[in-house]
């Protein structure tokens, strides 16, 4: 899954459940800066 910067700050906790079962891949004007692995 990817995810803007603006979207985990607003939802952060829905997606620390989901990083649980899959990769989020989190990106900052439209290029990759992080990832969140189970």
């Amino acid at each position: 899954m990817i995810v803007t910067t603006t979207d985990l700050q607003n939802s952060f906790g829905k997606y620390l459940q989901l990083c649980q079962n899959e990769e989020v891949i989190i990106t900052k004007n439209g290029k990759k800066v992080a990832k969140l692995l189970p």
